[in-house]
């Protein structure tokens, strides 16, 4: 996996617009909205068709390969809401810009959908008809 790019923790980065700024920090949030949705043509469509994914599952490149990836990664993500927090946008020397952000996963299907999925990942018991963790 490649390192983070390093930038400064209390000083923006002045070569970037907040034009450019807002516009990287929307596209990430959509992308996300998109992975939400499971619009897997939306997600696929944000990247390079010579794209490099680095995932703790794995290296994935081009878009061929993130297609099948993701097709084998959706169960894991059934119910699940991405909120990105905490955006850093660096321009690089290229042009380009590199953003920096956490994302935090949020379950939103009900406890008992889960638990019939067997993807639940903490134990859950039954008392009169309703799952508790």
């Amino acid at each position: 996996m490649s390192n983070p790019k390093k930038h400064s923790t209390f000083s923006a980065n002045s070569n970037v617009s907040a034009q450019d700024r807002t516009e990287a920090i929307d596209f990430v949030n959509r992308l996300n909205f998109a992975f939400d949705h499971w619009n897997i043509a939306e997600v696929n469509e944000a990247f390079s068709e010579n794209c490099i994914v680095e995932h703790p599952r794995g290296r994935v490149e081009g878009r061929a390969a993130i297609a099948k990836f993701l097709d084998a990664y959706k169960p894991l993500t059934l119910g699940i809401r991405r909120v990105a927090l905490n955006h850093i946008v660096d321009a690089n020397e290229d042009g380009s810009l590199t953003v920096t952000y956490f994302t935090v996963f949020i379950r939103v299907t009900r406890t008992a959908e889960m638990a019939n999925r067997r993807l639940c990942p903490v134990d859950t018991h039954q008392s009169n008809g309703t799952h508790k963790l």
